[in-house]
């Protein structure tokens, strides 16, 4: 960036600036100011202001300080001074002069320079919050393992299904067995039925007939003599 050359231009000059320099709001920043040594005793300042004749003297070597936030220093020699300007602002922008201050009867010899403050640009202030993270674990089943797991189950269960079964039916034979036995007695081994004849032999000898009970006993000893198969089915009884 270039700016107009104020008054100075075009006049014999023992001292030269930068002609530019930048610094950052907040910061500080140092202007080497070069000139000739046979000016080395002389008074050496900073001055604000586009025009030499009427730029207003802000800090000198001999101590003359009109802003306690500018320095002066001169390195005789070298042949340099530095300014430097501490703190800088917005407002510190804009034309300065390198100076040397001569004798009464002859104008001071100027440099322009330009200062160029930048401001700071600072990121917006971002919050975060801190969440601690719940994690919970979620056990999910395969549709294959849970449709083995219910065949399984109905195959469990249709087997206790016909145990229980066979089971009731096993019961049920064992109560009629034990009712039947109970309401007529043990029953035969061997259930073979009488033959008539051995039954018409009974019936002869029956008590109602007028026969006494002895000779009905006799005759049905006589009934089991006459048929010995018969008398193995009562032996076996």
């Amino acid at each position: 960036m270039s700016y107009p050359c104020p008054s100075s231009v075009g006049l014999s000059q023992v001292v030269r600036g930068p002609g530019e320099v930048s610094g950052w709001a907040g910061h500080a920043v140092t202007v080497p100011c070069r000139y000739d040594r046979s000016y080395r005793d002389y008074v050496k300042y900073w001055c604000r202001g586009g025009v030499r004749q009427t730029c207003r003297p802000v800090a000198a070597t001999d101590g003359a300080v009109t802003d306690r936030r500018v320095s002066v220093w001169d390195d005789r020699s070298e042949g340099m001074f530095y300014v430097t300007m501490i703190a800088l602002a917005a407002e510190d922008e804009g034309w300065y002069h390198c100076a040397i201050s001569r004798s009464v009867f002859r104008a001071d010899d100027t440099d322009s320079v330009y200062l160029k403050v930048r401001e700071v640009v600072t990121p917006p202030r971002v919050e975060t919050t801190n969440t601690a993270a719940v994690t919970t674990e979620v056990t999910q089943t395969s549709p294959l393992s849970r449709h083995s797991t219910e065949e399984s189950s109905m195959c469990v269960w249709s087997a206790l299904r016909w145990l229980l079964l066979a089971a009731l039916v096993a019961s049920a034979g064992t109560v009629t067995w034990w009712t039947r036995g109970s309401r007529h007695g043990t029953p035969l081994r061997n259930s073979h039925p009488l033959t008539p004849e051995f039954q018409s032999c009974l019936h002869k000898g029956s008590p109602s007939s007028s026969s006494s009970s002895s000779s009905s006993s006799s005759s049905t000893t006589s009934c089991v003599s006459s048929h010995p198969q018969t008398s193995k089915q009562l032996a076996a009884v």
